[in-house]
Protein backbone atom coordinates (compact mmCIF):
# COMPACT_ATOMS: atom_id res chain seq x y z
CA UNK A 1 0.00 0.00 0.00
CA UNK A 2 2.86 2.55 0.95
CA UNK A 3 4.61 1.63 -2.33
CA UNK A 4 1.35 2.46 -4.55
CA UNK A 5 1.20 5.62 -2.42
CA UNK A 6 4.73 6.65 -3.35
CA UNK A 7 4.02 5.85 -6.86
CA UNK A 8 0.98 7.75 -7.75
CA UNK A 9 2.93 11.02 -6.09
CA UNK A 10 4.32 13.37 -8.25
CA UNK A 11 7.88 13.34 -8.84
CA UNK A 12 9.56 17.51 -8.47
CA UNK A 13 11.08 18.36 -11.23
CA UNK A 14 15.06 19.06 -10.58
CA UNK A 15 18.43 19.13 -13.09
CA UNK A 16 18.76 15.37 -12.92
CA UNK A 17 15.31 14.43 -13.14
CA UNK A 18 13.31 16.87 -15.80
CA UNK A 19 9.73 16.82 -15.72
CA UNK A 20 8.66 16.83 -19.33
CA UNK A 21 5.00 17.69 -18.05
CA UNK A 22 5.24 20.83 -16.35
CA UNK A 23 5.89 22.65 -19.90
CA UNK A 24 2.89 20.59 -21.48
CA UNK A 25 0.51 21.61 -18.08
CA UNK A 26 2.09 25.82 -18.48
CA UNK A 27 0.75 25.66 -22.22
CA UNK A 28 -2.42 24.21 -21.69
CA UNK A 29 -3.30 26.72 -18.77
CA UNK A 30 -1.65 29.54 -21.37
CA UNK A 31 -4.50 28.26 -23.95
CA UNK A 32 -7.39 28.10 -21.37
CA UNK A 33 -6.68 31.83 -20.80
CA UNK A 34 -6.52 32.92 -24.20
CA UNK A 35 -9.89 30.55 -24.93
CA UNK A 36 -11.64 32.20 -22.04
CA UNK A 37 -10.31 36.08 -23.34
CA UNK A 38 -8.56 36.54 -20.46
CA UNK A 39 -5.46 39.10 -21.27
CA UNK A 40 -1.74 38.20 -21.53
CA UNK A 41 1.11 39.50 -22.26
CA UNK A 42 2.87 39.29 -25.15
CA UNK A 43 5.37 36.45 -23.51
CA UNK A 44 2.89 34.54 -22.35
CA UNK A 45 0.68 34.52 -25.30
CA UNK A 46 1.22 31.35 -27.59
CA UNK A 47 0.26 31.20 -31.29
CA UNK A 48 -1.51 27.72 -32.71
CA UNK A 49 -0.80 27.32 -35.77
CA UNK A 50 -3.40 25.10 -37.96
CA UNK A 51 -1.39 23.58 -40.94
CA UNK A 52 -3.33 23.29 -44.23
CA UNK A 53 -2.26 20.28 -46.76
CA UNK A 54 -2.93 22.01 -49.67
CA UNK A 55 -0.66 19.15 -51.58
CA UNK A 56 -3.47 16.53 -49.71
CA UNK A 57 -6.87 18.45 -51.53
CA UNK A 58 -5.20 18.93 -54.60
CA UNK A 59 -4.11 15.01 -54.41
CA UNK A 60 -8.09 14.45 -53.51
CA UNK A 61 -9.31 16.37 -56.43
CA UNK A 62 -6.85 14.89 -58.99
CA UNK A 63 -7.87 11.45 -57.53
CA UNK A 64 -11.68 12.10 -57.56
CA UNK A 65 -11.53 13.58 -61.27
CA UNK A 66 -9.31 10.21 -62.64
CA UNK A 67 -11.70 8.04 -60.91
CA UNK A 68 -14.69 9.50 -62.80
CA UNK A 69 -12.91 10.11 -66.07
CA UNK A 70 -11.89 6.14 -65.89
CA UNK A 71 -15.05 4.90 -64.96
CA UNK A 72 -16.56 7.21 -68.26
CA UNK A 73 -13.90 5.94 -70.05
CA UNK A 74 -15.15 2.11 -68.72
CA UNK A 75 -18.40 2.33 -69.02
CA UNK A 76 -19.66 -0.58 -70.78
CA UNK A 77 -17.61 -3.22 -68.84
CA UNK A 78 -18.50 -1.58 -65.97
CA UNK A 79 -22.12 -1.59 -65.77
CA UNK A 80 -22.19 -5.17 -67.41
CA UNK A 81 -20.00 -6.05 -64.11
CA UNK A 82 -22.21 -4.35 -61.94
CA UNK A 83 -25.44 -5.95 -63.00
CA UNK A 84 -23.60 -9.10 -63.25
CA UNK A 85 -22.58 -8.76 -59.61
CA UNK A 86 -26.10 -7.71 -58.91
CA UNK A 87 -27.80 -10.59 -60.09
CA UNK A 88 -25.74 -13.06 -58.64
CA UNK A 89 -26.19 -11.21 -55.54
CA UNK A 90 -30.19 -11.22 -56.34
CA UNK A 91 -29.83 -14.86 -57.11
CA UNK A 92 -27.91 -16.40 -54.54
CA UNK A 93 -30.49 -17.34 -52.48
CA UNK A 94 -32.64 -19.31 -54.77
CA UNK A 95 -29.29 -21.55 -55.60
CA UNK A 96 -28.90 -21.71 -51.76
CA UNK A 97 -31.83 -23.06 -51.01
CA UNK A 98 -31.52 -25.42 -53.90
CA UNK A 99 -28.50 -26.51 -52.61
CA UNK A 100 -29.80 -27.35 -49.38
CA UNK A 101 -32.10 -29.65 -51.12
CA UNK A 102 -29.36 -31.14 -52.26
CA UNK A 103 -29.05 -30.06 -55.56
CA UNK A 104 -25.54 -29.77 -56.41
CA UNK A 105 -24.66 -25.75 -56.34
CA UNK A 106 -23.82 -25.91 -60.43
CA UNK A 107 -27.04 -27.55 -61.81
CA UNK A 108 -28.59 -25.20 -59.06
CA UNK A 109 -27.07 -22.45 -60.99
CA UNK A 110 -28.06 -23.38 -64.11
CA UNK A 111 -31.49 -24.07 -63.20
CA UNK A 112 -31.95 -20.50 -61.76
CA UNK A 113 -30.13 -18.82 -64.98
CA UNK A 114 -32.66 -21.01 -67.12
CA UNK A 115 -35.93 -19.90 -65.26
CA UNK A 116 -34.92 -16.36 -65.10
CA UNK A 117 -34.23 -16.73 -68.59
CA UNK A 118 -37.72 -18.34 -69.81
CA UNK A 119 -39.61 -15.66 -67.18
CA UNK A 120 -38.12 -12.86 -69.16
CA UNK A 121 -39.01 -14.67 -72.75
CA UNK A 122 -42.74 -15.03 -71.06
CA UNK A 123 -42.77 -11.37 -70.17
CA UNK A 124 -41.36 -10.00 -73.50
CA UNK A 125 -43.78 -12.73 -75.56
CA UNK A 126 -47.11 -11.50 -73.27
CA UNK A 127 -46.38 -7.43 -73.82
CA UNK A 128 -45.28 -7.67 -77.33
CA UNK A 129 -48.96 -6.90 -78.93
CA UNK A 130 -48.79 -4.00 -76.38
CA UNK A 131 -44.95 -3.11 -77.70
CA UNK A 132 -46.39 -3.19 -81.61
CA UNK A 133 -49.30 -0.97 -80.48
CA UNK A 134 -46.74 1.65 -79.16
CA UNK A 135 -44.43 1.25 -82.18
CA UNK A 136 -47.18 2.01 -84.54
CA UNK A 137 -48.77 5.16 -82.54
CA UNK A 138 -44.93 6.73 -81.97
CA UNK A 139 -45.13 8.28 -85.83
CA UNK A 140 -48.53 9.98 -84.71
Amino acid sequence: MAQDAMSSAPIPATAANPDPTAGESANRSEEALIMQGTPTSDATRSTVRMSVDARGLALGILATVAVVLVLKWAQSFVISLMLGIFFSYTLNPLVGWLERIKIPRVLGAIVVLVAVVCALVLGVYSLRGQIQTIIEQVPE
